[in-house]
């Protein structure tokens, strides 16, 4: 995120900036405000943690949280950035992702792109993640499945 930000507010060549467009600036807003919700939603599972306590729904809620506006944050990369956040080689450097002024394989928006939506998955997935927020948190009845259908009837 810090990275888009210097781009944002980098002049073009025709000496404009994107964060000059109120658009842009309200997005970033937006996700800049999710950001510290995450952030401090973090903060307060790690304090509930650090006092002993058991993990909860909280954590739940917390990595489905994380992991929705993570890939929000990537996908707000790809509107600002157009085609320079799809490829790989020859990106100008005004609008590459680099690191300490240079960059790796791995240091590329596309590949930095791929990244959240595969911690909707291996991280536990947001659809189990939503199962149970809605069934430890909300109360809701167990979701149907075949396997629990499997068992009743036996």
């Amino acid at each position: 995120y810090a990275r888009l930000l210097e781009i944002v507010q980098t002049p073009r060549t025709d000496r404009s900036r994107l964060i000059d467009d109120p658009v842009v600036r309200q997005k970033l807003g937006q996700i800049m405000a999710e950001i510290e919700v995450v952030r401090y939603a973090a903060l307060r599972v790690v304090s509930a943690a650090e006092k002993g306590g058991q993990p909860g729904p909280e954590s739940s809620i917390s990595k489905l949280h994380y992991s929705e506006a993570d890939k929000r944050v990537y996908i707000l990369i790809q509107e600002i950035l157009g085609p320079y956040a799809q490829i790989v080689d020859d990106v100008p450097d005004a609008y590459a992702y680099l690191v300490d002024g240079h960059g790796d394989a791995h240091d590329n928006w596309p590949y930095l792109w791929m990244h959240p939506f595969s911690e909707t998955i291996y991280a536990g997935s947001s659809e189990i993640q939503k199962n149970i927020i809605g069934e430890r948190v909300l109360g809701l009845p167990k979701e149907v499945r075949a396997d629990r259908l499997a068992r009743q009837g036996a």
